[in-house]
């Protein structure tokens, strides 16, 4: 029997080179660098007293590697589930952040749209709902994934390529009475006007 409400701690992976130069990651299996771990081990400290059930990660090297270093006291295992993966970009990955959002740009009909990433990701969340889930629910992923779970949760789905989000930055979402809310966040920042309070 499940339980009456889900609470899951969604992190974002460490910092990555490709973070550092604002290249594209998607899919690409780019690690952590230094300070991504050093930023997972510290994130790592943080959440030492959350007693949580189980812990799910993207497959993607970055966020398996965070996880990994998340749940050193923990002694959970770590289930790899594909639908946490990055937006996929196609031919983009590995060019800059600023040519892809530039206003000429074509992207093509084999980059991920937001809308389906969406629909992957809470296709993996409504699942984690139906498991009996002994305590909260600790999950990796990545910048993208997380600023589009934010637009939807805020109904900001207009601005969403206006939240940005830091490495390890973490928010906390619950499903309760049948629907998914954002009940905390940290290392998120909103556009200004964006009207939420």
């Amino acid at each position: 029997m499940k339980h009456s409400s889900t609470n899951i701690y969604m992190v974002r992976h460490g910092q990555t080179d490709w973070n550092l130069e604002r290249r594209i990651q998607g899919h690409t299996d780019i690690p952590l660098n230094d300070t991504g771990r050093a930023e997972a081990s510290a994130l790592a400290q943080a959440l030492t007293n959350i007693p949580f059930a189980t812990c799910y990660s993207s497959d993607l090297k970055r966020a398996f590697e965070t996880a990994q270093i998340l749940i050193t006291k923990h002694q959970l295992d770590i289930e790899i589930d594909l639908r946490l993966r990055e937006r996929y970009f196609h031919d983009w990955e590995g060019k800059l952040f600023a040519d892809f959002y530039h206003p000429k740009s074509e992207h093509g009909p084999l980059v991920e749209s937001e809308d389906v990433l969406c629909d992957r990701v809470f296709d993996c969340f409504n699942d984690l709902v139906k498991r009996d889930n002994k305590g909260p629910i600790l999950v990796v992923s990545h910048g993208g994934v997380m600023r589009n779970i934010v637009a939807h949760l805020l109904n900001i789905k207009h601005l969403r390529n206006e939240v940005s989000t830091t490495n390890t930055a973490m928010i906390q979402i619950g499903y309760e009475n049948g629907q998914w809310i954002l009940k905390e966040s940290q290392g998120i920042r909103l556009p200004e006007n964006s009207l939420v309070t």
